[in-house]
């Protein structure tokens, strides 16, 4: 039994305790379900980082606010206060590139405004850890004293089942709904690509880390409107790089490049129509359309 004059966590702590808890374990599930849709070895290599972390995080959460343990709310605060300098860091470069390059803030402020949002309940949930900790110390060193709780309780026990419950249903959902990542001939709505109103007819293949080819059928004056509208990154877009007669011809891979499941070219070659290409470094987005045969395709790969 807790003392009733040992320090009890306000219901704005609990709640908050409650969705980092939450947040972590669906890291953890989304971890595990995309590792499982994409055996990509980098991907893998970064779940090997972030499951433990979420782990760790989720448990010192709550042995910090519910078994009123201060050294694991103090552990909490440091690893919240860490994760948000990680996004204000990713901020910070982000917008510092995006300044040298000459390119408006404006384009990526749907990224930049969730990060820092990120950031900055990361640092407040932070700060609360810190000083439930200090509190905790503080009933602590005025001689009250907890029993030493060892083991799980029942009501613990049931805990741990419904939330791992909970999460393989989560991850199960995850694996279930993710598309195939190659398809032919297949609708528009089935395809989870970025298309123009109107396309048909959609093939694709996907590789590791967001590295897609795609082809599907439209006419010309929409292929113009949706290249104009933006395609590929946001880093792409800001470039404004726009469309240009094919001359001389344009060769594109096709879809075929990503997937062993299908039986044909992996690179096809345009002379009439329309071409995008933009690079850099090690990232390129590349768009063409065929006005023969009513062909658009398009190619991105970010390593």
């Amino acid at each position: 039994m807790v003392p009733d004059s040992f320090p009890r966590p306000s219901l704005a702590f609990a709640t908050i305790s409650a969705l980092i808890i939450g947040g972590s374990l669906f890291v953890l599930s989304a971890i595990v379900a995309s590792t499982v849709v994409d055996t990509n070895p980098f991907a893998m290599m970064g779940g090997l980082v972030i499951l433990p972390l979420s782990i760790l995080l989720a448990a010192q959460q709550y042995r910090g606010t519910f078994r009123l343990v201060p050294s694991a709310a103090k552990t909490t605060s440091l690893l919240l206060n860490i994760f948000g300098g990680f996004l204000v860091f990713a901020v910070v470069t982000t917008a510092g590139e995006a300044i040298l390059e000459g390119i408006s803030l404006r384009l990526f402020s749907s990224l930049l405004i969730p990060m820092f949002g990120a950031a900055a309940v990361s640092f407040a949930a932070g700060r609360m850890n810190a000083r439930w900790s200090d509190k905790l110390c503080a009933a602590m060193a005025s001689g009250t004293t907890i029993p030493l709780q060892r083991g799980f309780t029942l009501r613990e026990l049931l805990l741990v089942v419904g939330v791992i419950a909970v999460m393989t249903g989560i991850t199960a959902q995850f694996i279930e709904s993710a598309p195939p990542s190659f398809a032919e001939h297949v609708d528009a709505a089935a395809a989870p690509v970025d298309l123009p109103d109107g396309a048909t007819d959609v093939s694709y293949g996907k590789g590791h880390r967001g590295t897609i080819a795609y082809e599907f059928t439209i006419d010309e004056a929409r292929f113009r409107d949706w290249v104009s509208s933006g395609i590929g990154s946001l880093e792409a877009q800001a470039a404004g790089i726009p469309l240009r007669e094919i001359t001389p011809p344009c060769t594109m891979t096709r879809y075929y490049a990503y997937s062993s499941a299908g039986n044909g070219q992996e690179r096809i070659t345009i002379d009439n129509g329309l071409s995008y290409s933009w690079s850099k470094e090690d990232r390129g987005v590349y768009a063409a359309f065929d006005r023969t045969t009513g062909r658009a395709y398009y190619h991105a790969h970010y390593h």
